[in-house]
Formats: structure tokens, sequence, C-alpha cells
């Protein structure tokens, strides 16, 4: 069973999920069968990745601003509210839209912080914790010795 990631559909998060046969070929062996709708060994289905090198292009800076300039005329509120905070952000979201950098890394960082702390629960001194801290993030990647056979 494989899973790969769609286009929301509104609100809603879209995942395309198929039990993937195995196919005998005479000349490569056993191999799993490929799909029409994504890459092979990726994720992300083709209109998913289509969107996002879209948003990533000059097309979206100028999608941003129309939207803008609707949203400033609208007579909701808090459309207006909206798109005066994106008026006040807009060279930040068009720099990560260009960069394409999210805060994946620093909450997955900020998650294993956490987990270590409920880990070094009941050392007595935070020295040990920071250390502890260092040790799983730091990056060092230490091999325990192992007995020889």
């Amino acid at each position: 069973m494989r899973r790969w990631r769609h286009r929301d559909f509104g609100c809603w998060r879209v995942e395309l999920v198929a039990m993937m046969p195995r196919v005998d070929c005479p000349g490569c062996g056993v191999v799993v069968a490929s799909v029409p709708w994504a890459e092979p060994g990726s994720r992300f289905t083709r209109d998913f990745e289509s969107e996002c090198a879209w948003l990533m292009s000059d097309q979206a800076k100028t999608e941003l601003n129309h939207w803008v300039f609707w949203a400033s005329h609208n007579r909701i509120p808090e459309i207006v509210e909206l798109a005066r905070r994106i008026r006040r952000r807009r060279p930040d979201i068009l720099r990560t839209i260009q960069l394409g950098y999210s805060n994946a890394r620093l909450e997955a960082s900020d998650n294993r912080i956490k987990v270590t702390i409920r880990m070094a629960y009941g050392f007595h001194h935070v020295t040990n914790l920071i250390a502890l801290v260092m040790l799983r993030c730091g990056g060092l990647d230490v091999r325990l010795p192992q007995p020889a056979i």
C-alpha cells in the first residue's frame, strides 16, 4: 500500500492510496508496477508537483498582488484584514515562495529537543540535559564499539 500527496480539495487534504502490484519482468525480475499519476519513487502526484513549481514562478507574485488588490477592496472585514496582513508580510511570503524554504526543519528540531527533555526527566544537573540535546541534535554520528565475532 502506497500513498501520494495530491492537490488539496478546498480545505481538505487529499492523498491517493493504492495497492501496488508486483510484476514479474523477464528482463528486470520482480518489480513494482508504475502508476500514471506519479513519477517513480515520488511521494507526490504530478499535479501536486506542477502546482508547487508554479508557486515558485514569477506568476505567483503577480497572482498574489492581484488577490491582495481584490481583497483590499472587498466588503467583508475579515478579508480586508487578511489582505492588510498579507500586504505587510508580502516580502517574506514572496521570499519563502522563491527560496522554497519552510519551517519544517525548525519544527522537527524543536520536537526532537522536547522529546529529549522528556527523556532527561530526573537528571540532577541541567548540563547533563544540554549535553544530551547536543548529542542528539548536533549531527554527530557516534558509533558504539561492536563486539568482535
